[in-house]
């Protein structure tokens, strides 16, 4: 019984230490880190590009890799993915992950 009760409080303690880096953004957030980042590859590679795919996670991440002990590093921020393409190379294609780890990155 005390085993039990045990590992109810830690996992209590543990699912709930989480730091926010970042607050989960909103939709109109979303759109203009993604404008923002298709302007910055067009000013920067001097060429237009086209986005293929778009993906905002909002997620815990344990930096660390691993619990030691009773503790763990744990924090909860946003992701931003894109795979874009380059519209007059083809044959250029990349992925973008940006991770969005202070309140007022985005601004």
């Amino acid at each position: 019984m005390r085993r039990i009760l045990f590992l109810i409080c830690m996992t209590l303690l543990l699912a709930n230490c989480a730091t926010k880096l970042s607050p989960e953004r909103t939709e109109s957030e979303q759109q203009e880190v993604k404008e923002q980042v298709m302007e910055a590859l067009k000013d920067y590679y001097k060429q237009p590009f086209k986005l293929e795919s778009f993906k905002y996670e909002y997620k815990t991440h344990y930096p660390d890799g691993s619990c030691s002990g009773v503790y763990c590093s744990v924090v909860k921020l946003g992701q931003y993915i894109l795979k874009v393409q380059a519209i007059d190379n083809p044959i250029i294609k990349f992925e973008v992950v940006i991770n969005d780890k202070e309140k007022e990155s985005i601004k």
